[in-house]
């Protein structure tokens, strides 16, 4: 178990949870209820390239 903030709200969230999810691009965590729009996009560089660390 590894405890991160989320970009959004600062929230401690897991990173092993897996509705948890990390932007490739910039490196920002974000939990379940910070997503962006249709659970895929970043909200720190709007791009499509959000995954939890299981690939999805």
């Amino acid at each position: 178990m590894s405890l991160v903030r989320c970009a959004t709200c600062n929230k401690e969230i897991d990173t092993e949870y897996y509705l948890n999810k990390k932007c490739s691009k910039c490196g920002s965590w974000f939990c379940h209820d910070h997503l962006g729009q249709y659970k895929w996009q970043c909200t720190k560089c709007l791009t499509y390239t959000l995954s939890n660390i299981y690939g999805s």
